[in-house]
């Protein structure tokens, strides 16, 4: 296994860890819910934290993806399989860093003015 691959792997499985950190939380039916569930205040200020430091590591990394896509694009070509990759790599990581901003706001909503971490 050669280090680019090597590389994508552990971006790869990075970025799934992280989307399943950042899903949005069922309820008792089934349904997702769209804000954060109730928790003490301690503990919503621990996951704002959390979840800060997660969008900002999901975001570093999609900006890492798509960087390694334009330079794809640039080598091989718009249609070559690693940049549509990479492409797809930086949505999905886009996407739960939009996810994690979310919930760290939902959190911070319930943290009194001036607590938060």
């Amino acid at each position: 296994m050669n280090i680019r691959s090597s590389i994508s792997t552990v971006i790869a499985v990075a970025a799934m860890l992280a989307a399943g950190c950042a899903a949005e939380v069922s309820n008792q039916t089934g349904t997702q819910n769209t804000t954060a569930p109730f928790v003490t205040q301690d503990q919503a200020r621990t996951l704002a934290a959390r979840y800060h430091q997660q969008a900002a590591e999901l975001s570093g990394m999609a900006e890492r993806a798509e960087w390694e896509a334009r330079w794809y694009a640039r080598q091989f070509g718009d249609r070559e399989p690693e940049t549509i990759k990479r492409q797809e790599q930086a949505r999905q990581l886009w996407a739960a860093a939009s996810e994690a901003e979310q919930l760290e706001r939902d959190y911070r909503r319930q943290v009194p003015h001036g607590q938060v971490n």
